[in-house]
C-alpha cells in the first residue's frame, strides 16, 4: 500500500488532537466561558449592561471552536492550535472585569495583549503553519513586545492611586518609566500591526495562484480586523475617546466572529477541493504515459507542479520524459512529497507549498499504480537518453580522433616528405655529371610527390582542413570540386557546434560517394537551409534510383547512425529511374 510522506516539512508540526484532548479544550472553554459569565453578572461597571461583552465572548469561544477543528482537519499544521490559543487570550481577558481583584485583573488585561500577538503569528503563519525569513522576524518581535513591554511595565507600573487595586507584580515603582513603557509599548503595537499589514498584502501580491487561492477567505476580512486592532493602538497613544469606543464597540466585536468564519470558509474549500481526487481516479484510465503530471496540477490546483522520478541507482532523478531534474534545497514556496512502495520511492512531487498535505496524499494514493508505470516509462526514456548521449559521445571522440590523425599527418608525416622532397631535388641538381642518377633522382622524387598528393588527399578524408577552418560550405565546396561529375553547391555559408558540421559534411560525402558507386548519375546537387533550429540537407541526383528507402544498406545505414547521434533525423527517397534524395535534418542544440 502506498504511503506519502512530506519531507523537509516543519518539525514539531503538531500531532491530530486524541479524544481527552479534544475534551479537555472543549471543558477548559466551558469552564472559562462560565467563570467569564460570572465575573460579568457581578460587575459593578456601568458598560456592562449594553450587551457588547456577550457578543464578543461568543466570538472567543466561537474561535476555540473553530480551532479546534481545525487542528483535528489539519494536524500537521500549527495555525489550529494558535487559532485555539488566540481564542482563549482573548477569552481569559475577560478577568479584568473583576475590578476588585487585583490578580484576576492583572492577568485579564496582560491575557487581552497576548491575544493579540497570537493574532499576529496567525495571520503570518496561515496557511501552512510555518513562518520564515521577514515573517518569522515580526513573530519574533510580536512576543518580544508582549514580554518585554506588557510584563516588564508591570514591574514598575504603581496604577493610579484612584484604583481601588494595587499592581501584585509591582518590584519598583517608578511611575515615569512605566508611562514611558507604556508609549513605546502602544507605539511598538501600532508599528507591529502595520508591518503585519503590510506582509500579508506583500504575500498576497507575491503569491503563487495556490497561495492566493488558500489565502483568499482570510486575505479578504484581515484588513477588517487589523483595522480596528490598530485603531484601538491609536487611540491609546492619542487618548481619543471616539477611536477608543469605535476600537471597543459592537462593529469591532463582531468583527471578532470575521477570521474563525474565514478559516471554516478556507476548510471546507479544501474539503471541496478534494472531489477533485475523483475525478483523477475517474480520468486516470485515460491519463496517456507523460500526462500524469498534468492530471496531479490540474487535482491539486497547482500549475507549477512537476514529477520526479529516481534514477535506478539512486544517485539523481528525472522528470516524464527522463530529463534529469534538481529537487528543490529548501525554497521558500516548494515543498517536496516522496511516495513510497515496496520499500522504495516510487516517485516525487514538487509542489507549491500552500496546497494541502492532505490532499496531495490523497492524489499520491490515488495514482501509485499510474505512478509506477510513469517511473518506469521515465526510467526507459531516461536509458534512451544516456543511449543517445553515449553515441553522440562516441561519434565526438571519433571526429577528435580524425582530427588528431589528420592534424599528425599534417604535422608530421606530411612534413618529412616535403623535406624529403626538398633534399632530392638539390641531389638532382648536383648529379648533372651523372645522368643516370639524375634519372633515378627524379624518378624517386615523381614518386615522393605521387605519395604525397596521396597522404594530402587521406588527410582530406579523415578530416578536411576546408572543414575545421571555414565551415560546411567551404568544405562541401571544396569536395564538390575534386567530384568526377557536376555538383551544384547551395549551402548556407554559417557556422554552428563543430560535431553537426561534421555529421554534416560526411552525410554529404558518404551520399556523393554512393552516387559515384551505384547511381550511374551524370549530375547531383547538395543544398543545405538553416530553418528554426536545425539545418536541412539535401542530397540528389539523377541517376536510375532504386536505392533502399527504407535506410536498410550499409552505407546508407551509417548515415541515418551519424544523423541520430546529435538528436537528427535522415530519410531517402529514391523511385525506380527517378533518381535518389536524401534528407537529413540535423538540431543545431
Amino acid at each position: 500500500m502506498a504511503t506519502a510522506a512530506a519531507v523537509g516539512r516543519t518539525a514539531g508540526a503538531a500531532a491530530r488532537p486524541g479524544r481527552v484532548t479534544t475534551a479537555a479544550v472543549v471543558a477548559a472553554a466551558i469552564l472559562v466561558g462560565a467563570i467569564c459569565l460570572a465575573l460579568v453578572a457581578t460587575s459593578t461597571d456601568s458598560d456592562n449592561g449594553d450587551g457588547h461583552w456577550f457578543v464578543e465572548l461568543a466570538a472567543n469561544l466561537f474561535t476555540i471552536g473553530v480551532g479546534l477543528v481545525m487542528w483535528h482537519a489539519r494536524p500537521g499544521n500549527r495555525v489550529g492550535p494558535l487559532v485555539i490559543l488566540m481564542g482563549f487570550a482573548s477569552t481569559v481577558a475577560f478577568l479584568s472585569w473583576a475590578g476588585g481583584n487585583a490578580i484576576a485583573w492583572t492577568i485579564g488585561d496582560m491575557w487581552n495583549s497576548l491575544g493579540l500577538v497570537f493574532l499576529a503569528n496567525v495571520y503570518l503563519a496561515f496557511p501552512d503553519g510555518r513562518t520564515s525569513g521577514w515573517s518569522r522576524r515580526l513573530v519574533i518581535a510580536a512576543y518580544a513586545w508582549f514580554f518585554v513591554l506588557s510584563i516588564g511595565r508591570r514591574l514598575v507600573d504603581p496604577y493610579p492611586p484612584s484604583w481601588p487595586i494595587r499592581n501584585p507584580l509591582l518590584i519598583w515603582p517608578n511611575e515615569g518609566l512605566a508611562d514611558a513603557l507604556s508609549l513605546i509599548a502602544n507605539v511598538g503595537a501600532l508599528v507591529l500591526t502595520i508591518l503585519v499589514v503590510g506582509t500579508v498584502l506583500d504575500r498576497w501580491r507575491r503569491g503563487s495562484p495556490v497561495a492566493r487561492r488558500a489565502l483568499a477567505p482570510v486575505f479578504w476580512v484581515s484588513p477588517i480586523t487589523l483595522v480596528f486592532v490598530g485603531t484601538f493602538f491609536v487611540a491609546q497613544v492619542t487618548g481619543s475617546d471616539a477611536l477608543f469606543a469605535l476600537s471597543t464597540g459592537p462593529l469591532a466585536q463582531l468583527s471578532g466572529f470575521l477570521m474563525p468564519v474565514a478559516f471554516l470558509i478556507g476548510l471546507l474549500q479544501t474539503r471541496l477541493e478534494r472531489g477533485s481526487i475523483a475525478d483523477l481516479v475517474r480520468d486516470l484510465d485515460r491519463v496517456k504515459t507523460g500526462d500524469l503530471e498534468a492530471a496531479l496540477a490540474r487535482a491539486l490546483h497547482d500549475p507549477t507542479l512537476r514529477l520526479a522520478f529516481p534514477t535506478p541507482d539512486g544517485t539523481a532523478h528525472v522528470d516524464p520524459t527522463g530529463t534529469p531534474i534538481e529537487l528543490p534545497t529548501g525554497g521558500e514556496r516548494r515543498d517536496v512529497t516522496r511516495i513510497d512502495g515496496s520499500g522504495r520511492t516510487i516517485a516525487i512531487l514538487i509542489h507549491d507549498r500552500a496546497v494541502d498535505p492532505e490532499l496531495v496524499e490523497s492524489a499520491a494514493a490515488a495514482s501509485r499504480l499510474a505512478l509506477e508505470n510513469e517511473r518506469l516509462a521515465a526510467e526507459l526514456r531516461a536509458q534512451l537518453e544516456e543511449v543517445r548521449s553515449s553515441r553522440t559521445r562516441i561519434v565526438e571522440a571519433t571526429d577528435e580522433e580524425r582530427r588528431r590523425i589528420e592534424r599528425d599527418l599534417h604535422d608530421g608525416a606530411q612534413q618529412r616528405l616535403v623535406a624529403l622532397g626538398f633534399t632530392l631535388r638539390r641531389a638532382n641538381r648536383r648529379a648533372d655529371a651523372d645522368p643516370e642518377l639524375a634519372q633515378l633522382l627524379e624518378a624517386a622524387n615523381r614518386e615522393l610527390e605521387d605519395g604525397l598528393r596521396e597522404l594530402r588527399a587521406l588527410a582530406r578524408g579523415i578530416h578536411p582542413t576546408a572543414l575545421a577552418d571555414g565551415g560546411l560550405a567551404p568544405a562541401v565546396r571544396e569536395l564538390a570540386d575534386r567530384f568526377p561529375i557536376p555538383v551544384v553547391v547551395d549551402v548556407e555559408d554559417r557556422r554552428f557546434a563543430t560535431p553537426v558540421e561534421t555529421t554534416a559534411y560526411f552525410i554529404v560525402s558518404e551520399a556523393l560517394t554512393n552516387v559515384l558507386r551505384h547511381a550511374e548519375a551524370t549530375s547531383a546537387s547538395v543544398s543545405g537551409r538553416f530553418v528554426g533550429e536545425a539545418l536541412d540537407l539535401e542530397i540528389a541526383d539523377d541517376g536510375r534510383g532504386g536505392a533502399d528507402g527504407g535506410v536498410g544498406g550499409t552505407g546508407v545505414r551509417g548515415l541515418a547512425d551519424r544523423a541520430q547521434a546529435v538528436g537528427g533525423t535522415l530519410s531517402i527517397d529514391s523511385p525506380a529511374g527517378g533518381g535518389t534524395t536524401v534528407r537529413a535534418r540535423l538540431p543545431l542544440a
